[in-house]
């Protein structure tokens, strides 16, 4: 089995929904990883987007949105006007008064987007982030040995990346833990739990420890057609518990 397949197998097997987590120390527990499987997502439909075809609404109710942003389009307005990002893109397809970003992602990365459609709901809304367990799913070059393990430096904003600081800088926590390692192919698939949020910090803390994801064109090799890490968003009961209102019917 390839990088590929293994990244698409995870996924389709939700084995990225899933850890047990200690509520005292807010860490992934060993034993048993995948004893609770959940599945809490179920395509609603799907909406045309200009270079963008098929994009996937995973949840939508009177007050909030889950959407899977395509590898390559901005989530919010850049500086250059002429260029589409998918918040306005989404919006003017669902024909929505307002549309509000809850969490982001880089530009090469593909993933859920969480969107508040009502701004009542705005506090709400950045509260089920903030309870949320934040877990990447990624495919590194090389051989990863350790099985569970965490990365943490002081880093700063530069023009296209960020870079390692001993002063001035933020403090970047990941977690890391090592779901498969293929030596023949040279690759490692893993997960990534987010105790920081800062700009490329993954990305960052597996190129500088040797690993960098497969695609990274920014902290990798680029040898890869596209960035091999997608964010999942698992609330502390269920996503589509009491924490969200009730999924329209009519789609």
């Amino acid at each position: 089995m390839n990088r590929y397949e293994s990244f698409r197998q995870i996924r389709t097997n939700s084995m990225i929904s899933i850890l047990e987590k200690s509520k005292k120390q807010k860490r992934f527990t060993h034993g048993n990883l995948f004893s609770k499987i959940k599945i809490f997502f179920e395509i609603q439909k799907n909406i045309y987007m200009k270079k963008h075809s098929n994009i996937r609404i995973f949840y939508e109710s009177e007050s909030f949105l889950f959407a899977e942003k395509p590898p390559g389009i901005p989530v919010h307005a850049t500086k250059d006007s002429k260029r589409e990002n998918f918040t306005d893109q989404l919006q003017k397809q669902l024909s929505l008064e307002y549309l509000r970003t809850v969490n982001r992602l880089d530009l090469d990365t593909s993933g859920l987007v969480f969107f508040c459609k009502n701004p009542d709901k705005n506090k709400e809304a950045d509260q089920i982030l903030k309870n949320s367990l934040k877990i990447y799913l990624c495919v590194t070059s090389g051989t990863i040995l350790e099985k569970h393990f965490t990365e943490t430096c002081y880093i700063k904003d530069g023009n296209k990346k960020v870079h390692k600081v001993f002063s001035g800088g933020d403090k970047a926590v990941t977690e890391f833990l090592t779901l498969k390692q293929n030596s023949k192919e040279n690759y490692s698939v893993l997960l990534a739990k987010l105790h920081t949020g800062r700009r490329h910090q993954i990305r960052f803390h597996l190129s500088e420890k040797g690993y960098p994801i497969l695609g990274d064109r920014v902290y990798g090799k680029n040898n890869e057609s596209k960035l091999l890490l997608q964010p999942e968003i698992e609330t502390e009961n269920t996503i589509l518990s009491s924490n969200l209102d009730s999924p329209n019917k009519k789609m």
